[in-house]
């Protein structure tokens, strides 16, 4: 079992094709494999020990992503508690895609 995960984990290649075209083979060691069955729980697994600063704070962990909720009286701000998470996420050798990051404001 370790050495089908570790397998998993692994460096890996990979192509992408788009109608006829396809791109040149890459090879990466980063992330988990998207849409495979095994992903999404070694991502929980790893994930398990990430939890809010504040008990009035939530994170609800899916599949590959985490979301913080933060409600506007708490203790621990959106903005402490989003570096809390960049910290635990650096802790254990994750990057997160600041990109695909967003903020949600309810009024």
């Amino acid at each position: 079992m370790y050495n089908w995960i570790g397998s998993f984990l692994s460096p890996r290649q990979q192509v992408c094709r788009f109608n006829s075209e396809v791109s040149k083979l890459e090879s990466f060691n980063l992330g988990f494999v998207q849409g495979s069955g095994l992903g999404p729980t070694l991502f929980l697994a790893l994930a398990q020990d990430l939890n809010t600063l504040s008990g009035s704070n939530e994170l609800i962990k899916f599949a590959y992503d985490s979301t913080p909720l933060v409600p506007q009286k708490t203790d621990v701000s959106v903005e402490t508690e989003f570096c809390h998470i960049q910290d635990w996420a650096k802790g254990n050798s994750m990057t997160i895609n600041l990109a695909k990051s967003k903020e949600i404001v309810f009024v």
